[in-house]
């Protein structure tokens, strides 16, 4: 009967309001506005990634996100924001007790500039994931400028940007004063010898930060030298090393960089000017 009396009622709300009506989705601002659960920012991600966000529905996020006090980890790769979506996003970054911010994949360029501003101010943000934002120029000594006055950024992704020589040897002076900072991927940057230059000296002094990317494989512009050493410091830094515990034959150039051999040639290969036949060699391969 219970079933039977349900259905009518189904069928008469059918009949009265014409066809059924699908549930309408929540706004930003009531989605940012709801009030997580331990596990609310990963649902507060998942719920992000499922609806997209671009430039209209940016700002109305950002403005709802400001009640979100226990937001933590906040995603929004491959976003479209505006100048004026990034600050109000610093702003939230300013309020919020934030400990991951992912925005790799967004092509922001120079509007990222307020977010670097509020960086400093998140006391709690460890990670920060900027891959391929066209980041280039002013706007990487700028973001030096926020890596420097950080106190808890441990972690950053950099990779695919346009950060060049200028930016290089920035971030060579904060690995110079900073303990705090360990990673920074800046793969398939375009730096070059000079910044390798200024990294080797940095990282001479500094006995915490652990890698920059693939070394060994990567960072062929930096030059042949300075990536053997940077790679020698890295890993002196990876065993715990301190400054002054590290072989000083690994970090600066020596003839036992090179191997030496004792070459005896049967055959005369110089002429006549050369040495005897059969005339031991020194070698330097």
């Amino acid at each position: 009967r219970r079933a039977s009396s349900q259905g009518a009622t189904v069928r008469k709300r059918h009949k009265e309001g014409g066809r059924a009506r699908t549930p309408e989705a929540p706004s930003a601002a009531e989605l940012a506005a709801t009030q997580p659960a331990p596990e609310g920012p990963r649902s507060f991600r998942a719920a992000l990634a499922q609806r997209g966000i671009g430039t209209d529905t940016a700002v109305a996020l950002f403005r709802g996100m400001s009640q979100c006090s226990h937001l933590r980890w906040l995603d929004l790769r491959a976003s479209q924001l505006s100048r004026e979506a990034v600050a109000r996003l610093a702003n939230c970054v300013r309020a919020m007790p934030l400990v991951t911010l992912n925005l790799a994949d967004s092509f922001l360029g120079d509007n990222v500039e307020p977010l670097l501003d509020a960086l400093p101010s998140c006391r709690s943000l460890v990670y920060l994931n900027l891959r391929l934002n066209a980041l280039t120029g002013h706007t990487g000594i700028e973001l030096c400028r926020a890596l420097d006055a950080s106190v808890s950024l441990t972690e950053v992704d950099l990779s695919s940007n346009d950060l060049g020589d200028s930016f290089g040897q920035a971030f060579a002076k904060v690995l110079g004063a900073s303990d705090v900072l360990w990673k920074a991927n800046l793969s398939r940057n375009p730096l070059g010898e000079a910044s390798g230059s200024a990294l080797l000296e940095a990282l001479r002094k500094n006995d915490t930060f652990m890698t920059f990317g693939d070394v060994r494989d990567g960072f062929h512009s930096l030059g042949l030298q300075n990536r053997m050493f940077i790679e020698a410091c890295l890993t002196a830094n990876r065993r715990g090393l301190r400054v002054e515990e590290r072989d000083a034959s690994t970090t600066q150039l020596g003839l036992h960089h090179f191997r030496w051999e004792i070459i005896d040639d049967p055959q005369d290969g110089f002429g006549v000017a050369g040495p005897r036949p059969c005339e031991p060699m020194l070698a330097l391969c």
